[in-house]
């Protein structure tokens, strides 16, 4: 309506323009807004047109969330037209809250999983900020703009995580992504990937204290237990059979789990070097140890 409305007015910005604009506080790419949507941008033409083609304005915020530049990910479409009517009938129906969509559309599978051989399943996956940190990776905040530009260099076991701010808004912000990505695009589901292994990282009030003390996660609900029941709550949600994008990360945090040393140094780090202090009374200690079993060697030789 609003092109045909203004279809005279070609100094008049694009209603594609204003929208962009309008949300521009969810946009967190490190490239302009109007650089993308600037025709003569070449680079952007694709994740312009996935602008361009976005079903709803939640689709819209859902793909400022997408890495730029995008990569090529299979898009599934809805296969049965009675699916988005189904969807419409269960808002109507009185849901509180999108979460509760997803739940009474997902079929219950054969042979559904007990809740302790579910939770095993997922175990498998990936273990808490906290045994990470015992295990000897460092959490490092990212710079990159990117909420999912997530990276493990093995080499120096560092963990670089993106900062995430979480406020009153945060879960129903990602629950309602969530839940518009699991109904229009169930082969690219990367947002629900990413609460899938915040949700891993974050299993105690602890894990959330190692991610705000690195400035990975930037508090502002309030207490740490807070958080960790909103990241409970999304992963409820998630479909945790599917393959994760995040899968290769997990098994190289896991291998690096795997190896005794990374955790013995850790123990060293974190138990006797943690201050400076800390750490010159180790070293006195282990002096006054060696200078008294050498005196004990002198008097044993002189008998």
């Amino acid at each position: 309506m609003y092109e045909l409305a203004f279809a005279g007015y070609p100094n008049y910005p694009s209603f594609l323009h204003l929208t962009c604009h309008f949300f521009s506080h969810y946009y967190n790419q490190s490239i302009s807004i109007d650089d993308v949507l600037s025709p003569n941008n070449p680079h952007t033409f694709e994740y312009r047109s996935k602008l361009k083609d976005a079903k709803h304005f939640t689709d819209l915020i859902r793909t400022f969330q997408q890495p730029y530049p995008s990569q090529k990910h299979q898009h599934c479409s809805i296969k049965n037209e009675d699916h988005q009517s189904h969807c419409g009938k269960w808002i109507l129906r009185g849901k509180k809250h999108f979460m509760h969509l997803i739940s009474s559309q997902k079929p219950e599978p054969e042979g559904i999983l007990e809740e302790g051989k579910l939770q095993q399943q997922q175990g498998e996956y990936l273990y808490s900020a906290v045994l990470l940190r015992e295990a000897g990776v460092k959490f490092k905040v990212s710079l990159s703009t990117c909420l999912f530009d997530i990276e493990f260099d093995e080499k120096n076991g560092e963990l670089k995580i993106p900062p995430l701010k979480v406020d009153d808004s945060t879960e129903s912000f990602y629950g309602n992504l969530m839940v518009w990505e699991q109904c229009y695009y169930p082969n690219d589901t990367f947002i629900c990937d990413y609460i899938f292994l915040m949700g891993y990282l974050i299993k105690s009030a602890e894990d959330v204290g190692i991610l705000v003390r690195r400035r990975i996660m930037i508090n502002q609900l309030g207490s740490p237990k807070a958080i960790v029941k909103m990241f409970n709550n999304l992963c409820k949600y998630i479909d945790v059979e599917k393959k994760n994008r995040y899968s290769s990360l997990f098994m190289k945090l896991n291998a690096y789990n795997a190896i005794p040393h990374h955790s013995w140094i850790a123990i060293l780090k974190h138990q006797y070097f943690s201050s400076l202090w800390r750490g010159v009374a180790t070293v006195a200690a282990i002096i006054l140890l060696v200078l008294t079993m050498i005196q004990t060697i002198i008097a044993l030789l002189s008998l």
